[in-house]
Parts: C-alpha cells; sequence; structure tokens
C-alpha cells in the first residue's frame, strides 16, 4: 500500500504555512500524487476531494472498500468533528489517513470514534485506533491535539484562543509534546516572565547587589577593617561565592534585565546554591553583626537625599521615636551614589530575601507552576515523536529555566539529582 504518511508529509512541506488554506494549495496535492503514486485520475480526484471534505465524489474501491458505509461514515464524522471546532482542512487530512486504513483499522477507528473519557483514552489505550493520525496538525491545532478530539467524547478543539481541548463538561486539558533533549514544554503565555513575581525580584536582586558589585574595587580591603578579624575567613568565602555563582564571565546581567533567555546551568542552577551559601555566612556566623548600614534620609520637595550618622546618633533616633522629645544629633557625610557605598550595598545583600530564606527561590517557582496547572483539569503530553499519552499533573513537572521569555516546564523524573533547585521542587 502506498505510504500515505510519505505523502501527508511531502503536501505540507510544500505548502508556506503548512497546512491547506485555499483551493491552490489541494491542487498542490494533486502534483504531489501524481508524482509519488501510480493512482490513476479518478483515484487522484477522490482524494483530492475528500481531503477538502467534500465526500459526494465517487470513492475508489481500492482505497475504499465498504464505500457507501464509508461515505455515510464520512459525513457524520466530518459533522461531529465540524462541531468539534476541528477546522475543514484539518478533517480534510482526516479523512485522507482514514482511507488509508486496512478493514479491520477502520472498524476499530469507527467503533471507538469519540466515545471515550479522557482517563479511558489515555489509560485504557483507547488512544490505538487513532495513533495514525498522531502527525495531523492545523494552524489551531498541534501535535497530539487532533487524535484526542477523534477519540474522546465531548471534547472542543480550543484553537489557538483558549486551552487545547475544552470539554462539554467545562473541563480544560492541554496537550503538550517534550522536547526530545530536555523533556520539557513551553507554556506560551501561561508562562509569561513578566506575570510573576519572581522575575522582578531577580532582576531587583541584580540590579541592586550584582551590578554594582563589579564596580565596588577591592571590596574584601575596604570591608575588612569593619568587621572582626575572626570574621575575614567568612568575608573571604562570601567574596568567592559571589565570583562562582553570580559574577561568573558566562553569566551576562542583561540577560536578567531583559528575562528573556534565563539557562539553567549557568543561572538557576548556581543560584539556588548561592543562595543557600551565603544564607550560611550570614546567618551561621557572626559576619551579618559586623557592620551596621547607619544612615538618614530626608524628602524635601520630592527630593531625596541620605546621610551617614554614627551607630550611636542611630540608637538616639530610635530612642526618641516614641516621644515627643526633641533631639540633637550629628550628621555625617552626604551619600552622593547609594550604589558605590560599600556598606549600603553590604547590608542590601545581607537582607536579601533569597539569602534570608534560600527555599523562597524555590516557593516562588512552585507558584509559577502552579498557576498553570490551577487553570487546566489536566495536562496530556507525549515524548517527542511518541504516540503514547500520559496524564500529568503538577507534582510530575518541575521549572527548569526561561527561555523566549518564558517559564519553562520539565518532567521531573528526568531531572538530574545534582540540579537541587529542580529536585526540591514538589
Amino acid at each position: 500500500m502506498t505510504d500515505m504518511h510519505k505523502i501527508l508529509t511531502e503536501w505540507t512541506y510544500r505548502l508556506d504555512s503548512g497546512y491547506p488554506k485555499t483551493d491552490s494549495d489541494y491542487e498542490v496535492l494533486r502534483d504531489v500524487l501524481t508524482e509519488l503514486t501510480d493512482f490513476e485520475r479518478p483515484v487522484i480526484n477522490t482524494i483530492v476531494n475528500q481531503s477538502k471534505g467534500i465526500t459526494e465524489a465517487e470513492p475508489d474501491n481500492e482505497l475504499d472498500p465498504n464505500s457507501e458505509q464509508d461515505e455515510s461514515f464520512l459525513k457524520n464524522m466530518s459533522a461531529a468533528l465540524s462541531a468539534a471546532n476541528v477546522k475543514p482542512s484539518v478533517i480534510g487530512l482526516v479523512i485522507q489517513t482514514y482511507n488509508t486504513l486496512s478493514p479491520e483499522e477502520k472498524g476499530a477507528f469507527k467503533e471507538n470514534f469519540r466515545t471515550h473519557s479522557i482517563e479511558s483514552y489515555v489509560n485504557g489505550e483507547g488512544y490505538l485506533p487513532f495513533v495514525k493520525f498522531w502527525p495531523i496538525k492545523g494552524k489551531d491545532q498541534g501535535s497530539g491535539e487532533v487524535v484526542v478530539t477523534l477519540g474522546v467524547a465531548g471534547s472542543n478543539s480550543g484553537g489557538n484562543q483558549d486551552k487545547d481541548i475544552q470539554m462539554d463538561n467545562g473541563e480544560k486539558w492541554e496537550v503538550k509534546e517534550l522536547t526530545p533533549s530536555n523533556y520539557d514544554f513551553d507554556p506560551a503565555g501561561d508562562g509569561d516572565a513578566n506575570r510573576f513575581n519572581l522575575s522582578y525580584e531577580l532582576r531587583d536582586f541584580y540590579k541592586t547587589v550584582i551590578e554594582p558589585y563589579s564596580d565596588l574595587g577591592d571590596v574584601f580591603s575596604t570591608l575588612s577593617t569593619m568587621v572582626d578579624p575572626e570574621s575575614h575567613g567568612s568575608l573571604k568565602k562570601m567574596i568567592q561565592i559571589l565570583d562562582d555563582r553570580f559574577a561568573r564571565q558566562n553569566q551576562n546581567p542583561t540577560n536578567v534585565s531583559i528575562f528573556r533567555e534565563v539557562a539553567m546551568k549557568n543561572f538557576w542552577h548556581h543560584w539556588y546554591l548561592g543562595f543557600q551559601e551565603l544564607n550560611q555566612i550570614f546567618y551561621q556566623t557572626k559576619l551579618d553583626t559586623d557592620v551596621r548600614d547607619t544612615r538618614i534620609t530626608t524628602n524635601q520637595g520630592g527630593k531625596k537625599q541620605s546621610y551617614w550618622v554614627s551607630d550611636d546618633e542611630a540608637e538616639k533616633i530610635s530612642d526618641a521615636s516614641a516621644t515627643n522629645k526633641p533631639i540633637s544629633i550629628n550628621i555625617g557625610d552626604t551619600i552622593d551614589n547609594e550604589n558605590k557605598e560599600i556598606i549600603i550595598w553590604f547590608k542590601r545583600l545581607e537582607r536579601s530575601m533569597f539569602i534570608k530564606d534560600p527555599s523562597h527561590m524555590i516557593q516562588e517557582l512552585q507558584k509559577v507552576k502552579n498557576t498553570y496547572f490551577g487553570g487546566i483539569t489536566g495536562l496530556i503530553w507525549y515524548f517527542d515523536k511518541e504516540t503514547t499519552p500520559h496524564i500529568g499533573t503538577a507534582g510530575d513537572f518541575v521549572i527548569s529555566n526561561v527561555t523566549k521569555g518564558n517559564y519553562r516546564f520539565r518532567l521531573k523524573k528526568e531531572v538530574k539529582l545534582a540540579y537541587t533547585f529542580m529536585a526540591n521542587q514538589s
């Protein structure tokens, strides 16, 4: 039998949009059939007409041995799929593929067409009669979506405006094909980095801590005079962590400020380890008690100005804040640029939420993931190029990185344990 999948592939390859949109696109199919098969003209006409969704044409017995039964079934099938919001061009491809099936395969298709629940379709192997239809996709339906509408009762194509599969009972399902190398998928707009607080918190950390760090000069020499000599070892370790985890050569701060391409290994992996390591430095040693940021800020006419004050003067302000007694304090030097003041920078580092509680990053990643899964009943997913469906829940996936401005979801069981920021996402 002629390999109709090869014909389908060649046809869609020749179309600019990858799927048929106009009558001229079906003439391309006619050309492909003429080149790749030895079918007679009436047979070719039948296939082209059926691809358009036209079933009145006389079917060819070699392709359609039960012509009258098939013609009636195909009319009913076309009407059912059209009511399920499947586009005519996709219905045409379904008809074309149906005509390549053996009599036994056609019987199984008819018996299972739009009869299953999601669960019986996936776990009960109700998908099996439809595996040859898996490659079919259209402008509004990606890989693996069409076969769900073929097998599941009450399923409708969501198109580009909503979730992939809309059920008559109100359930919403997404259908995703995982990439072959990373076992991940892009949740599209539902994973838009600009929708989530975590993106802005990490941007702010880089803008106020990591970017100024490179302009502070010899941080150890400056801070070592302000801390107890016993803390010098911890201070050196802190600087090493910053260099190793946040100011690496391949960690371009622009990537963070744009938050479009934030790689798993170069950024997320080192961030989580760095936050944990800095937490130990600040909260398991005395380093955090040796440097104090004491300043006073005035705001006159919308113009802010900060001044240094001594620890004693700061304590006077604190003591008098709950009383009506006037106090007199000595004001120190003007602070012209807070980003270049190493003490202010140091305290920003210490006070960072990520360093106070490294699990904050994990909790925020969980929020991103739960937002996506909270908007759907479930996820039907496939391994790359495989036709066996799986039902996925939030617990099956973790956030791995950001690409094209979207958080990306990876299958947790394929995660390397060394990447603890993913392994720790439950």
